[in-house]
C-alpha cells in the first residue's frame, strides 16, 4: 500500500473496550484466511504495524482503503457512514492459550465522495512481560459484514527487536504499512529506546533465486553477510533514502543479526513493467534451455511474446495466459514479500503455479493451505512453517517433499499445454 499516494485520514474512535484478562482462553485460528489470498474477489485487506512503545505497551497501528468499505446511509445525519470494529487478542508465543490483553475499537469515518482515502489508526495494548508475542486480529465492515482475520507477530525480547523500530516516511507520524520502498523516498526512522545513539545499516544484495519446486530438498541457508554497513545518529534517521536495491538490515549493533528489514526491488514493484521482471518467473514453466534464450534474446520483448503464443496457441489465447500468470505475480509481490520478491518466496511459488488456495488456517507458528476439499483423497495440501531465525518475520519456509513431484509436474504442464492452472 504506498501510503504516500493517498491522503491519510485519521478514523473517528466511537469506542474502545479493552480486558487487561489472564485468562486462559481458546484461540480464534480455526478461522479460513483463504478470502485474504482470493484477490481477484476484491477481499477486505487491512494492513497493521506494531511498534513497543515501552518494555509493557505495544502500540498496533492498522489502515484500510476507503474503497473497500461500504459507506450505507445515516438517516439521521444524512451522511453516508463506514463503520469498522476490530478486535484483538494479545498471547505469549510460549504460551499460545494464556491472553496477555485483549480488547475491541469501534471506529466511523464519513464518506468523502470520489476520493480513495487510507483509514488509519492505533491502538496500544499490554504485554505481560519482556517476550515474544502474537497477536489475534479480526477487522470488520460493521455496514458490509465482511471480515478479515490476521495473526501478526510482536518481539518485545531485545534491543534489536524489530517492533523497538518504527519506519515512517519523513514529516510523518504514520508508519509505513509494507517493508518495500520506492525509488527516491525519504524515510524516518525511530528507536524507541531514547538511549540508542547510533543505528547500523547493514546493506545486502539482493541476489536471491526463486524458490525451488515443493519437492526439491532445500537445506539450512547460512545467514548472509552485509555487503557494507554504515552508522547514523538517530538525529541523522530523520530523512534519509536507501537507493540501492537489495534489502538493508536497521540494528543498534554493528554485529547484530536483528533488527527492521526493508527492502528495494525493481522500478514500480509490485507491479511487473520491466521485460526482465516478465522473464524471471517463467523459470517455473521453462526448460533451462528456453530460459537462458529468453534471457540473452535481442528481443526480449519478443522471446517472452513468443513463448507465450506458443503456449497458447493463438494470440487471444496467449493474452489470457498472459494475464493471468503475471495478476498472480503481482498479487504474490502484495502478500509475500520478504526480504526478497513475493513470487520468489515458498508462499509466492505455490501460489503462482497452483492459483490462490482453497482454505488456508494459521497458527502462531505455520501456515496449511488446501486445495480441494479437505480431507478427500483429490485435495493437496502444503505446510510453510514460520523461520523465527528469518531475515523478516514474513519469513515462511515449505515442508518439501518428494510426494509433491507428481502435482508440480501436472500443474507445470498444463500452463505449458496454455491453460490456466487453478488446484481447486
Amino acid at each position: 500500500m504506498l501510503v504516500n499516494k493517498y491522503s491519510i485520514i485519521l478514523l473517528v474512535v466511537v469506542s474502545v473496550v479493552a480486558s487487561r484478562c489472564r485468562r486462559q482462553t481458546p484461540t480464534i485460528t480455526r478461522q479460513n484466511f483463504a478470502p485474504y489470498y482470493a484477490t481477484d474477489k476484491k477481499p477486505l485487506q487491512p494492513s497493521y504495524v506494531v511498534y513497543n512503545v515501552s518494555d509493557s505497551v505495544s502500540r498496533l497501528y492498522f489502515s484500510v482503503q476507503s474503497n473497500d468499505l461500504l459507506y450505507a446511509r445515516n438517516e439521521q445525519e444524512n451522511n453516508y457512514f463506514a463503520r469498522i470494529l476490530l478486535n484483538y487478542v494479545v498471547h505469549p508465543l510460549n504460551a499460545k492459550k494464556f491472553v496477555a490483553d485483549s480488547g475491541h475499537v469501534v471506529m466511523s469515518d464519513v464518506n468523502d465522495p470520489g476520493v480513495n482515502k487510507i483509514l488509519a489508526g492505533a491502538i496500544d495494548f499490554d504485554l505481560t512481560t519482556t517476550g515474544k508475542y502474537f497477536l489475534e486480529l479480526t477487522f470488520r465492515d460493521l455496514n458490509k459484514m465482511t471480515i478479515s482475520h490476521n495473526i501478526l507477530y510482536v518481539d518485545n525480547s531485545s534491543v534489536d527487536a524489530k517492533n523497538n523500530f518504527l519506519i515512517t516516511p519523513a514529516g510523518s507520524e504514520t508508519p509505513f504499512f509494507r517493508n518495500y520502498l520506492d525509488s527516491g523516498e525519504l524515510i524516518a526512522v525511530r528507536h524507541r529506546q531514547s538511549k540508542v545513539q547510533v543505528l547500523y545499516f547493514h546493506y545486502y544484495k539482493n541476489e536471491f533465486g526463486p524458490a525451488p519446486p515443493p519437492y526439491a530438498a532445500l537445506g539450512p541457508l547460512p545467514f548472509p553477510t552485509p555487503d557494507s554497513v554504515w552508522a547514523l545518529h538517530p538525529s541523522q534517521a530523520e530523512a534519509i533514502s536507501l537507493d540501492r536495491p537489495g534489502y538493508y538490515i536497521i540494528s543498534t549493533s554493528k554485529d547484530s543479526r536483528n533488527g527492521i528489514t526493508l527492502c528495494r526491488f525493481h522500478p514500480d514493484y509490485p507491479q511487473v513493467t520491466e521485460v526482465n521482471q516478465l522473464i524471471y518467473p517463467l523459470r517455473y514453466l521453462t526448460t533451462k534451455q528456453e530460459y537462458q534464450e529468453m534471457l540473452t534474446a535481442s528481443n526480449k520483448k519478443k522471446a517472452v511474446d513468443d513463448f507465450w503464443l506458443g503456449k497458447g496457441g493463438s494470440e487471444m489465447r496467449a493474452r489470457e495466459l498472459i494475464r493471468h500468470f503475471y495478476f498472480r505475480v503481482e498479487a504474490a509481490n502484495r502478500l509475500f514479500s520478504s526480504h526478497k520478491e513475493g513470487w520468489k518466496t515458498d508462499l509466492g511459488m505455490i501460489y503462482l503455479i497452483f492459483g490462490p488456495p482453497s482454505s488456508v488456517y494459521r497458527n502462531a507458528d505455520s501456515e496449511t493451505w488446501f486445495y480441494g476439499t479437505e480431507g478427500t483423497g483429490n485435495s493437496l495440501s502444503f505446510i510453510f512453517r514460520r523461520n523465527s531465525d528469518g531475515i523478516t518475520d514474513a519469513e515462511f519456509v515449505l515442508d518439501r517433499s518428494m510426494n509433491y513431484k507428481v502435482a508440480w509436474i501436472q500443474a507445470v504442464d498444463m500452463w505449458r499445454q496454455g491453460q490456466v492452472y487453478t488446484a481447486r
